[in-house]
């Protein structure tokens, strides 16, 4: 076999030890790219998964108490009709949706937003509901 200069020097080496040192650096371009492709699917996973957490909220009526984990709505979901917020249920038992959102349109109730602060770039809101034209929220 003829010898010939390693890729790295000048030295002349056998053809067995230029072909082991080419799979080595192989290799080790594989583990480099494996490396970064590991890192990228953690950078993936870390930034999607706090986006997919449920946040709970303790809800309290004068019927009882529970935690639930609604999905999130525009802020006007919960400014628009207040009415249609009720967590008791006894707005227009047993209505339809047609029929709620009707007879939600003809009350005076209000919603009051206030700024309570930011968590990253999201804004925190705290709803006040007026209802039946009462000075103070329910």
């Amino acid at each position: 076999m003829a010898d010939r200069a390693g890729p790295l020097c000048d030295e002349p080496v056998s053809q067995a030890q230029y072909g082991c040192d080419h799979q080595r650096q192989l290799f080790e371009a594989m583990e480099v790219c494996s490396f970064k492709l590991m890192r990228l699917i953690l950078l993936i996973a870390l930034v999607t998964i706090p986006a997919a957490a449920e946040w709970q909220r303790h809800v309290l009526t004068p019927k009882g108490e529970r935690l639930d984990s609604p999905p999130p709505h525009p802020l006007s979901y919960f400014t628009q009709y207040p009415s249609l917020r009720d967590e008791d249920h006894d707005f227009c038992y047993l209505c339809s949706a047609e029929k709620s959102l009707a007879a939600a349109k003809q009350r005076k109730d209000q919603a009051e937003v206030k700024l309570v602060g930011r968590v990253r770039e999201f804004e925190v809101y705290d709803v006040f509901y007026f209802f039946d034209e009462k000075a103070e929220p329910d």
